[in-house]
């Protein structure tokens, strides 16, 4: 997600296609009974010097898909 946001040009439907994909990858762990999640980290990809991961790969889809009206709408 991080390459994706730094990028330009990715078409409406690998966007809905990710995002749909994303959701999957999560409600498949929950469902299989994993109560850590499926993006669960083994470092701190946060704060000031290390901020620059996308923690949540919804959230960055969603982002990205912020700037293609038709995109969002769909």
């Amino acid at each position: 997600m991080t390459l994706m946001q730094q990028g330009r040009g990715c078409s409406g439907q690998f966007l809905e296609d990710t995002a749909d994909d994303v959701r999957h990858a999560e409600e498949s762990s929950l469902a299989a009974g994993h109560t850590e999640s499926v993006r669960a980290l083994r470092d701190d990809f946060a704060g000031k010097d290390r901020g620059w991961f996308a923690n949540d790969p919804l959230d960055g889809v969603l982002g990205i898909m912020s700037d293609d009206p038709a995109t969002s709408t769909a």
